[in-house]
């Protein structure tokens, strides 16, 4: 997809707006977008707090502003009133010295921001990112809140941008917005031969460490895998969404078919801690299958080691974790939710609901017997993502919707 030009000089002024710049598949599609946006006919800026490993990345970027700012909706709601309003007018400042032309959030809290500012900035066009419809671990009088609260803000919005045609789908029959407002882009990756630019770009892993419950009892540095063990992957922080417990009761019962099956979990602490994994792992009896790698810039090393990936995540917008295993060629065993149904089929792996663990269990087996079997959906997972998942095609889909708002009167 070729990236669209101005007919005009003047570059027009997007500010992003995230609540996150930690490790997660958001900060990262953000990165990418504003790399590899043209920086003639865009001028960019972003409003991020001071996270881990992205706030900083962002600010490596040539000809990308960036502001750090403690925007997070969780930390709003616990400072002082008197500290609040201060945010609130340092925001509305940077804003009104930038003068952007479009204002785009990309989750929940920066949602808030952008629509509010709206109302005070009216010429600015505000486009949001929901990056997965993030409710069902909300009580069923907060689900309605949020609804309520979100066909309010839609009416605030110049397009709603969900990432994936299933979440779209559900956009609709929740009824968040008017139908001509919902828009599809989806998240994209880098192919085999752009990783190594981009991993570059990232830099070393020094925030991050490598151990698992193994290693910290033998006391190693680092962690040897074993190419001649049959292993599998996922990409998942510590938390209620990412839904890790189900993969642990089905790693648990493929050990008892494939004692030294290896298990690697690249991901960290966020609503459970790493000792409460660990002592899960140990309940389990498969600590010794398990590996911990906490959060990581290069999560490619790691996929490469593996010989498939699992997710079992209770909802996603397009994940991005599935996106990059299946650039590098792994098959994919994964839940049959909003956002894999989008990447996932018979042709490059397997779907099966959350319910039928056993199901999951035997496609890993039948992966562990089958070698023609995962070079086939190898194969079939690196076409369908260099085809439709491209970061290319993703960047030149934002300029375009930017290049509308701006022509929309």
């Amino acid at each position: 997809m070729k990236p669209t030009t101005l007919q005009s000089k003047t570059p027009i002024r997007v500010m992003v707006i995230t609540g996150r710049a930690d490790f997660g598949g958001g900060p990262k599609n953000i990165y990418r977008l504003l790399k590899g946006m043209n920086k003639t006919d865009f001028s960019l800026t972003i409003l991020c707090p001071d996270d881990k490993p992205f706030a900083d990345l962002y600010g490596e970027i040539p000809e990308v502003r960036v502001f750090k700012r403690s925007i997070r909706l969780r930390n709003f709601f616990k400072i002082s009133t008197v500290f609040g309003l201060l945010t609130i007018i340092d925001v509305l400042k940077i804003v009104a010295s930038t003068k952007p032309n479009i204002i785009h959030s990309h989750d929940k809290s920066s949602g808030l921001w952008s629509r509010g500012l709206k109302l005070f900035f009216p010429k600015v066009k505000v486009i949001h990112h929901y990056r997965g419809l993030h409710y069902k671990h909300f009580s069923p009088l907060k689900q309605k809140c949020y609804f309520v609260i979100e066909r309010f803000l839609s009416c605030l919005s110049y397009r709603l941008v969900h990432v994936s045609a299933s979440e779209a789908a559900l956009g609709r029959e929740l009824r968040l917005a008017d139908q001509s407002k919902q828009i599809v882009i989806h998240n994209g990756v880098e192919n085999k031969q752009e990783s190594s630019e981009f991993l570059a770009l990232l830099g070393d892993d020094d925030t991050s460490t490598t151990e698992s419950l193994l290693d910290k009892k033998n006391e190693a540095d680092e962690i040897e895998f074993s190419k001649t063990l049959f292993t599998g992957v996922t990409i998942a922080r510590f938390c209620y969404q990412k839904n890790l417990e189900d993969s642990f009761l089905i790693i648990a019962e493929v050990v008892k078919w494939m004692p030294d099956f290896q298990f690697i979990v690249v991901g960290g602490e966020d609503e459970y801690s790493k000792e409460s994994v660990m002592n899960r792992l140990e309940e389990l009896e498969i600590t010794k299958n398990v590996v911990l790698t906490g959060f990581q810039k290069n999560v490619l090393k790691f996929l490469e080691q593996a010989d498939f990936y699992l997710s079992t995540a209770r909802w996603e917008g397009l994940p991005t974790g599935i996106l990059e295993a299946m650039m590098i060629g792994l098959p994919i065993v994964a839940s049959k939710i909003t956002g894999n149904v989008d990447v996932v089929d018979s042709d490059n792996g397997y779907l099966f609901p959350l319910e039928d663990k056993q199901k999951f269990v035997d496609a890993i087996l039948e992966l562990s017997k089958d070698q023609q079997l995962v070079e086939t959906l190898s194969k079939n997972s690196e076409i369908k993502a260099n085809a439709q998942f491209s970061v290319g095609r993703m960047i030149a889909e934002h300029e375009k919707l930017y290049l509308e708002a701006c022509r929309d009167k």
